[in-house]
């Protein structure tokens, strides 16, 4: 919008002030159609001036097409009274008039200016209309066009048709030219020298020769395969639309009066603005460039360079920049402080850490996704309209503060994580703000499951022992197992673990492998005891459950009488360094003396120690 507004102010400056003169026209004797008369001025009505046979009646024999009808009487004739004088007929403006056929505009010798835009045009002629100098024809559907006999044209526009040739040789005082959105394949303005602007967006042109117009003001070139430009020619150019041409370099160093230029989606790697101190509007989004210094141009108001490589910008310098789009470059930072005219701000997947807009009172639009702002303070921003903050940092910031009703886009999640995992080639790395830390070893929480860091991946090849905090926690295959209650051997001591962490404070067996381990303050003990598990008491020694001993085992004040692992309640006598007990539900009875059977032979006891056998 903003392009095409500025070609048209041109376009009037240049043009229009010159094609609505006043004129004397000494009719002569013509056909029935036509008749004689003298006409004192270019009056827009038939006057008592105009005689009777100098009448051109604005019938259908005439004029076949009824829109033109319209579009004629609507203008010249104000009484009402069906014709007009031809001669007077300088200017016919006709836009959207659902017009098939001018048919009978040849009719109009003196016709100087003729708009007829957005209509239902196939074809036109007017070879008879020598005085043109102002033609527009946009929006129709014109597949040719000859201007072959308007040696006075000056203002040419055939915008949004099908012509794929157009001869502008003999149009030698031609200044403006648009024939943006056709099917030309080529253009030649090489005898064109007067041209101050031309406009051949959106063909299939592969070559646009401008160095024979060195009076050139304003080239759209936009979207054709354009590969290489030569504006060297054209010192005064002061507009420049070469968007989507894939060009692979842009020279403007002969061009210092560029003020507005838009190159965006091409292949440039660089260009150099440092000498164009006028420039208002710089758009060179969608390219190579890896570096751009704007600092001398204190004018510009809108600077896009979005879909480049750049990794640094400063707009210091630029205190009216109000449009500024920086997204998908790697920027790092941004400092906007100085601009405080700023209204529209895109820097999003800039991998910026921190944004400052306190000074742009005025913004209205920001959009700062995808980079790693971890606060945003938009308290000075009451005239925000849209916002998209999404994908940050930010969940611990409230913009409660903002009238999100009244706002067309208020997009301020999802926030990710400052921590998290991410999967590169079947690795899980540890990140921060986004980016690998491979210092860090730690258990981190991600999804709800506890995994082990080790140097910024996860070791899911880890069976061990992790402290965090003051408690040590179980690690299986690289993350903490809740469930598991085993022993998890770290250096060379066996621990145990339950719940997912070491358990230091039961007494208890646990079994590892085939063997029951004896654990007392977090490790094996070896001591030679009884240990209760699941309400039954189970003989240990040497670190591990005995089942094989049959012996008697000090627990307490009492020795117990082990057999099969567990205290048995057998009466019987037991032999245990050397001495044999009376053993008796279950533990050595020291208050019983008398004789004891065992084996099918008698024993005499006292005080719960055999003295001899009697037989």
């Amino acid at each position: 919008m903003k392009k095409s507004c500025m070609a048209i102010a041109l376009a009037l400056s240049l043009g229009l002030s010159s094609l609505a003169p006043v004129v004397t026209v000494n009719a002569e004797e013509g056909s029935n159609e036509v008749g004689v008369a003298t006409a004192t001025s270019a009056e827009r009505t038939g006057s008592s001036a105009v005689q009777e046979s100098n009448k051109l009646y604005i019938t259908e024999e005439n004029f076949p097409d009824a829109g033109l009808r319209k579009g004629i009487l609507d203008s010249w004739d104000m009484e009402g009274e069906g014709w007009v004088n031809p001669d007077n007929v300088i200017s016919l403006f006709m836009d959207e008039m659902d017009i098939s056929s001018l048919e009978g505009i040849e009719l109009f010798p003196n016709l100087t200016l003729l708009e007829c835009k957005r209509n239902n045009l196939t074809s036109v002629d007017v070879s008879k209309n020598k005085n043109l100098k102002s033609l527009n024809l946009e929006d129709n559907q014109l597949t040719t066009l000859d201007v072959s006999n308007n040696p006075k044209l000056e203002l040419l526009g055939f915008n949004s048709n099908k012509i794929s040739s157009i001869d502008v040789s003999k149009n030698a005082k031609l200044l403006w030219l648009q024939c943006a959105d056709n099917q030309l394949t080529e253009i030649d303005v090489s005898e064109n020298k007067a041209l101050q602007d031309l406009g051949v967006s959106g063909n299939n042109i592969s070559e646009v020769d401008v160095t024979n117009n060195p009076d050139l003001l304003s080239l759209y070139c936009g979207d054709n395969s354009i590969k290489e430009l030569d504006i060297s020619k054209n010192p005064q150019l002061n507009i420049l639309d070469c968007t989507g041409c894939g060009l692979d370099k842009l020279d403007i160093s002969k061009n210092p009066d560029l003020q507005y230029i838009w190159a965006g989606d091409n292949n440039i790697s660089s260009i150099d603005v440092t000498k164009h101190t006028g420039m208002e509007i710089l758009e060179v989004d969608r390219n190579n460039i890896s570096k751009i210094d704007i600092s001398n141009c204190p004018e510009i108001w809108d600077f896009s360079c979005y879909d480049n490589n750049i990794t640094e910008l400063d707009v210091s310098k630029n205190t009216h920049l109000a449009y500024f789009l920086c997204q998908n470059n790697d920027l790092g930072e941004l400092d906007i402080s100085n601009c405080p005219e700023m209204e529209t701000l895109m820097c999003d997947d800039t991998n910026i850490k921190s944004l400052d807009v306190s000074m742009c009172p005025g913004l209205l639009t920001l959009s700062c996704s995808k980079n790693k702002l971890t606060k945003l303070d938009l308290k000075n921003n009451t005239q925000l309209v849209q916002l998209d903050c999404s994908d940050n940092y930010l969940k611990d910031e409230d913009f409660s503060y903002l009238d999100e009703d009244n706002m067309d886009i208020f997009n301020i999640s999802p926030q990710k994580d400052a921590e998290t995992l991410e999967q590169v080639d079947g690795k899980w790395y540890y990140t921060k703000y986004g980016d690998k830390d491979l210092t860090v070893t730690k258990l981190f929480k991600y999804n709800g499951e506890w995994y082990y860091v080790k140097n910024g991946v996860v070791d899911f090849s880890a069976t061990t022992l992790v402290k965090n905090g003051g408690t040590w926690y179980y690690v299986k295959n690289g993350k903490i197992d809740f469930k598991a209650r085993t022993l998890c051997k770290y250096g060379n001591t066996y621990y145990f673990v339950q719940n997912g962490k070491m358990d230091t404070k039961s007494v208890t067996l646990c079994k590892y492998g085939s063997s029951w381990y004896y654990i007392k303050n977090g490790k094996i003990d070896k001591t030679r005891t009884l240990c209760k598990y699941n309400n039954t008491y189970y003989f240990v020694q040497n670190g591990k459950m005995d089942t094989k001993s049959v012996t008697i085992c000090k627990y307490g004040s009492s020795w117990y009488y082990i057999k099969n692992g567990k205290i048995d309640k057998s009466r019987t006598l037991c032999k245990y360094n050397g001495k044999w007990y009376y053993v008796n539900n279950g533990k050595v009875d020291f208050k019983y003396t008398g004789n004891v059977t065992y084996n099918g032979s008698v024993y005499y006891v006292k005080n719960g120690i055999m003295q001899k056998k009697v037989k």
